[in-house]
């Protein structure tokens, strides 16, 4: 991996939060990017279970940052959400907000669109 990390390929951990993915792999891999759980997504923006799952994705965010990793939120399906990770400083995102899964053959034609998707500021 880290032959692969020098000839300048990016390397992420996903699912971060759950499964298999923990913070031990944060000392031991040469990681570039985080991808955030969708499950500490999905409640953002609404009003049941907010606070607490603000809070982690929150520390998900400032803790990737202090570590010069990037983060991504997975499952980013309303506007709220997208709201909330721009507030934690939340570096990218994706989900159904943005579009659904493509063909392959119609993927090109979204690029020459839209080339550039960012969260707003």
């Amino acid at each position: 991996m880290n032959r692969l990390r020098q000839a300048g390929v990016v390397i992420s951990i996903g699912d971060f939060g759950t499964g298999y993915s923990s913070l031990n792999y944060l000392c031991e891999l040469p990681v570039d990017i985080l991808k955030m759980e969708g499950l500490f997504v999905r409640r953002l923006g609404a009003q049941a279970g907010r606070a607490r799952s603000y809070a982690i994705a929150e520390t998900v965010v400032a803790m990737a940052h202090r570590l010069g990793l990037s983060v991504i939120a997975e499952s980013v399906e309303i506007q709220e959400q997208l709201l909330d990770l721009c507030a934690m400083g939340c570096d990218a995102a994706q989900g159904y907000l943005f579009g659904r899964p493509l063909a392959p053959e119609k993927v090109a034609a979204l690029l020459v669109r839209q080339p550039q998707a960012a969260l707003p500021a």
